[in-house]
């Protein structure tokens, strides 16, 4: 039972963990992916670059070891975004369900919502959030 008690408490520091980076992510709108990931695939693209030039021979080897960075890259620009959009889901749920509950919002807060609700529909969001939201909007409860 301590096991699963560690493994749950382990659980719920790394959802705190990337809650708080998705929210930095958000604030810096991307700025903190690029500030991360660039001095990580910059000197790598530069090193390939130089034994491309370097070999013709090796080229195609480095020219496909190239492609496979940039694939991660996109690839790992593609998770962030989709764990940004689940994040906004869950904000934009619990806000919700407060403002349903009665939950006092105080200005601030409904314009960070707003905010948070654009993008997340810009981004694609579902349509339960959205019917949802507008249900509430109708209410003049947003």
């Amino acid at each position: 039972m301590e096991f699963l008690k560690t493994i749950a408490e382990i659980i719920t520091s790394l959802t705190v963990i990337i809650g708080a980076f998705m929210t930095v992510e958000k604030f810096t709108k991307g700025k903190l992916t690029q500030w991360l990931v660039k001095p990580v695939v910059e000197p790598i693209n530069n090193r390939i670059d130089v034994l491309e030039q370097k070999s013709n021979k090796r080229g195609k080897n480095v020219t496909t070891l190239k492609q496979e960075v940039e694939r991660f890259r996109k690839d790992t620009k593609d998770d962030m975004k989709r764990h940004i959009l689940e994040y906004d889901k869950t904000y934009l749920t619990d806000f919700l369900s407060d403002l349903e509950k009665g939950t006092e919002k105080t200005e601030i807060q409904k314009k960070r919502a707003y905010e948070i609700y654009e993008e997340y529909t810009k981004n694609g969001g579902n349509s339960y959030i959205h019917a949802k939201w507008e249900e509430l909007r109708e209410k003049n409860l947003l």
